[in-house]
């Protein structure tokens, strides 16, 4: 139930800022279509990926990381977190992020896996049509331990048209 809040909060938060930006003294009638996404695995899950298309501006929230099965994150130095998707096989990169330890130390694999937004950024750049976004999201762990040993861990997200506004 707190994963449905919190998701259902992100999307009102991230519609509200949309409506709010796109008010410049006209009138004007915008489709703004809101989608959430997961996905899990033995080891790990995405949780309250947020995605919002408008005609002025795409935000991408990548959600949460959840460790599921600690034993296989123990002694990580570093992990990259990739979205992505795959059409025709080809891989087009949505976001992709690290965290790196300089210290000699250890992290951890878990948290919010960043946002970005602006226009275009998602559909007519990385995908062709939402249906190619909704039907193809993948989402790579990659980890690295302190022996150097790396890691790869991929799943393929759920999307879920959750509002559409016109």
């Amino acid at each position: 139930m707190k994963k449905l809040i919190s998701l259902l909060t992100v999307a009102i938060l991230c519609f509200c800022l949309l409506v709010g930006c796109s008010q410049n003294g006209e009138n004007k009638s915008e489709k703004i279509t809101v989608y959430s996404f997961c996905g899990e695995n033995e080891q790990f899950a995405v949780t309250n990926g947020v995605i919002v298309i408008s005609a002025d501006e795409e935000i991408f929230y990548g959600g949460d990381l959840k460790v599921t099965d600690d034993e296989y994150f123990t002694d990580i130095t570093s992990y990259s977190v990739k979205f992505y998707t795959i059409t025709n096989g080809e891989t087009r990169t949505i976001m992709h992020n690290s965290v790196v330890d300089q210290t000699g130390s250890t992290i951890k694999v878990v948290g919010d896996l960043g946002k970005m937004s602006g226009e275009d950024i998602i559909i007519g750049n990385k995908v062709e049509n939402i249906n190619e976004l909704a039907t193809n999201l993948y989402f790579e762990l990659n980890t690295t331990d302190l022996n150097g040993k790396q890691d790869t861990y991929q799943v393929q997200l759920t999307v879920t048209e959750i509002t559409e506004v016109k």
